[in-house]
């Protein structure tokens, strides 16, 4: 299942609802959705959307940033970690910070004051790694 990021957090989605079976009538399985339950995913939808536009685009995309960040962590910080899956959040932080330099509003300051502990986290992992084999 997807989700949407709002500036209330994380919605999840149903992109792809069950067919409600014959269009004549009402579904015969109790556990598909029908034509109401489907209409009211796409208003819910369209209701996160709004509130989507409404948030500054620089604050999701910060919201976003972090959870590279947070990915990054939990690939270092995994009983063996995955250095690859990690380096690759690493640059992407990286690299939206060098695309973005001084646009990301509040945020931007934090997320790169943080960086360079996650890039010691990484040395420390792969010469954990090293050591290991």
């Amino acid at each position: 299942m997807a989700s949407l990021w709002t500036p209330g957090g994380e919605v999840p989605i149903d992109r792809n609802p069950a067919p409600s079976g014959d269009e004549s009538g009402p579904a015969t399985d109790p556990d598909q959705p029908d034509q109401t339950d489907q209409k009211g995913q796409t208003d819910q939808i369209e209701q996160l959307q709004r509130q989507l536009l409404e948030a500054p685009a620089a604050d999701v995309i910060a919201q976003h940033v972090m959870a590279f960040y947070e990915l990054a962590a939990m690939h270092l910080g995994a009983d063996r970690p995955r250095l690859a899956d990690a380096k690759v959040a690493i640059d992407a932080i990286d690299a939206v910070l060098a695309g973005l330099r001084g646009r990301l509003g509040p945020a931007e300051e934090a997320i790169a004051s943080a960086l360079p502990q996650l890039k010691m986290a990484f040395v420390d992992a792969t010469d954990r790694a090293s050591t290991d084999d």
